[in-house]
């Protein structure tokens, strides 16, 4: 037996830029480093989460954060949307911990 879950998510299209600006980034996008970020509030399960992300910018997919700088930025506009529960691009699929 399997569960799904339906969670809001976030997606990240990063640059090969050290700092990329926000102008760079599509409308309604957050710029962080070499990153933009989105958050979507649609109920989604992880894969189709991932899929949804591909399908919006080139090189986009769930967000990986990767640093403390990353998690910090992303939790203070999570924290303002009053969001708690998330998809993230972490995944066990490969069944490695």
């Amino acid at each position: 037996m399997s569960c799904l879950y339906s969670f809001p998510y976030v997606y990240v299209s990063s640059s090969s830029l050290p700092v990329l600006p926000s102008s760079q980034c599509p409308p309604d996008w957050l710029a962080n480093g070499r990153s933009c970020y989105n958050v979507r509030r649609m109920g989604l399960t992880w894969s189709d989460a991932q899929h949804s992300c591909r399908g919006l910018a080139v090189g986009s997919h769930l967000a990986d954060l990767k640093t403390v700088e990353d998690l910090l930025f992303i939790s203070s506009h999570l924290l303002n949307l009053n969001l708690l529960l998330l998809w993230t691009g972490l995944n066990d699929q490969q069944k490695t911990y």
